[in-house]
């Protein structure tokens, strides 16, 4: 089952959506708060948004939007117990190699926000 560190934070959840993420799920942000919740019926990023709501993006999600709809890719590598991100280009070119992390989860995080940083840069 899914938990809080398979889902993207608050402001990066709504900086994906604002990138043009068009996904949907159970999960979401408050208003005023950056706690998870969670819903019976299946949210999406527009009815999130009508609602003052900010829609919980999961890790894989954000990291299949940007891999087929912004052509950048973030690879996970283990290396002496510590994973490692590497944001790649569609043209296999090595845009970014992060520090180490202590999960496979906490490193796709970072991946994914160094992404969009560069992305947002362009």
């Amino acid at each position: 089952m899914l938990t809080e560190k398979d889902y993207c934070d608050k402001d990066l959840s709504a900086t994906l959506i604002e990138m043009g993420f068009r996904g949907f799920g159970l999960f979401y942000y408050g208003k005023d708060s950056s706690k998870l919740k969670t819903t019976h019926q299946s949210l999406t990023a527009r009815t999130t948004k009508a609602l003052n709501l900010t829609l919980a993006v999961s890790l894989y999600e954000a990291q299949k939007f940007l891999r087929e709809e912004k052509k950048i890719h973030i690879e996970i590598d283990l290396l002496m117990s510590k994973w490692y991100p590497t944001i790649v280009s569609y043209n296999r070119l090595k845009l970014v190699e992060l520090k180490g992390c202590e999960s496979y989860e906490e490193a796709l995080s970072e991946g994914i926000k160094e992404a969009v940083k560069i992305l947002k840069e362009k």
